[in-house]
């Protein structure tokens, strides 16, 4: 069922194998082109349930606010780049069935403003413009499962936060997909006596 659970705090995946790892790609004015790719495992994803209600489309929707998203990655030419959410602009993101009555699969967007920095140029400190719309037209349960890949709608622009309205760059694609759950190591079981 879509969440009914107002104001719980949904997570997902907690260990992203590398061929998980989010990619996408970005241009910096000044520097180019690059392809970057996810070099660890990013935070957990979380994201907190609106109420429920039916859309003017007759959809059951649900509104989600990201409360923590982030990670880092690498690309030739740039070296390290870790982005993490600005929660000073929040966004409202939703989860809503495909056809009415029928809950899943849905469509889900995650909706957020986030911050960013590159090894090429530091000391300064990025954040998007526009937020980021990340889209996945097959959601088939919340919290999404294992496998559920997300897409970016459409190009994110970048200020540096000093220079305000000044774009120096832009993100053009992304793709992530949801990770599995870590398995349990030998201490985090539990036996019956």
């Amino acid at each position: 069922m879509l969440p009914q659970k107002e104001g719980l705090i949904a997570s997902c995946g907690e260990e992203t194998p590398p061929e998980h790892y989010d990619q996408h790609n970005i241009t910096i004015d000044s520097l180019g082109t690059f392809t970057e790719i996810g070099t660890g495992a990013p935070s957990q994803i979380m994201a907190e349930v609106g109420r429920q209600f039916v859309a003017k489309s007759g959809l059951k929707t649900v509104p989600l606010k990201i409360v923590s998203i982030g990670g880092k990655g690498h690309a030739e030419g740039i070296g390290e780049t870790r982005f993490w959410l600005d929660a000073t602009r929040p966004v409202t993101s939703a989860i809503w069935e495909k056809q009415a009555g029928t809950e899943f699969p849905a469509i889900q967007e995650m909706r957020f403003h986030f911050f960013y920095t590159i090894e090429a140029m530091p000391g300064r400190v990025f954040r998007s413009v526009n937020p980021a719309v990340m889209r996945s037209n097959d959601v088939r349960a919340f919290p999404p499962p294992p496998g559920t890949v997300y897409r970016l709608a459409g190009p994110v622009e970048i200020e540096d936060v000093s220079q305000p309205g000044v774009v120096i760059g832009r993100v053009n694609s992304n793709r992530v997909v949801i990770p599995r759950p870590r398995p349990l190591s030998g201490l985090d079981t539990h036996q019956e006596m």
